[in-house]
């Protein structure tokens, strides 16, 4: 708000608290987000707030599909704010049963957690 001139716009597109919240849960059965309050209502709240004025607010939750439990080993060890006590030892029971649903489904669907936010900086009321 502080940088932004009178009517100047902020656009910001954010991963949400939901991000692969299931398989997070899955494999990390105690699970849960850093900022489980990190969500497109909250963040227009926070925005509203700050004396933004919301032009475009849209969420997205998008699927991400797995072909290969050995990609979802590497996503968890890419992704350990999502699979903080993720290892392949303490998650072998889990694996072979997502191992079980990808020979019988043919993959393992995840849903990724998007928003995004266009805000205005109101003009002042004398300008």
């Amino acid at each position: 708000m502080r940088v932004l001139k009178p009517g100047g716009i902020f656009i910001t597109e954010q991963v949400g608290c939901r991000d692969n919240i299931m398989l997070s849960r899955r494999l990390c059965p105690d699970f849960v987000p850093n900022s489980p309050l990190h969500d497109l209502s909250h963040e227009c709240a926070r925005f509203d707030a700050e004396g933004f004025c919301i032009e475009a607010a849209m969420e997205a939750f998008p699927r991400q599909r797995f072909f290969d439990v050995g990609a979802i080993v590497y996503f968890a060890k890419l992704t350990p704010w999502e699979f903080p006590t993720f290892s392949v030892d303490a998650c072998q029971g889990e694996l072979l049963s997502l191992q079980r649903d990808l020979e019988e489904r043919g993959h393992i669907t995840s849903f990724e957690h998007r928003f995004l936010i266009v805000a205005r900086k109101d003009r002042p009321r004398w300008a």
